[in-house]
C-alpha cells in the first residue's frame, strides 16, 4: 500500500469516527436535557424511567471519543510519514 493511500485511508476513518463521536454526543444531550440532575428523576414526558441510557450514552460518547484520538494520532503519523518519504518534513 503506497503511503498517499495509507494516507486517505486513515482520513476517512477518523472522518467516520468523528461523525459516531458526534452523534453519541447529541443522543447524551437530548437525555441530559430530559433528566433533572437536582432532582434524580425524569422530566414529565421522557421517555426514560431509570439512570442507565445516559450511563450508556455518556459510555458510548468516551469510547468514540478515544477512538477519535487514536484515530488522530494515526493519521498524524502517516501524513508525517509521507511528507518524510516526499522531502516535504
Amino acid at each position: 500500500m503506497s503511503l498517499l493511500t495509507e494516507v486517505g485511508r486513515a482520513a476517512i476513518a477518523l472522518d467516520e469516527a468523528i461523525k459516531v463521536r458526534t452523534k453519541a454526543k447529541a443522543i447524551r444531550a437530548k437525555l441530559l436535557k430530559e433528566y433533572s440532575s437536582e432532582t434524580g428523576e425524569w422530566f414529565e414526558g421522557s421517555t426514560c424511567d431509570e439512570d442507565q441510557p445516559i450511563v450508556d450514552a455518556h459510555a458510548a460518547y468516551k469510547t468514540a471519543n478515544a477512538e477519535v484520538a487514536k484515530l488522530r494520532g494515526l493519521f498524524r503519523r502517516s501524513v508525517n510519514k509521507y511528507r518524510k518519504s516526499e522531502g516535504m518534513a
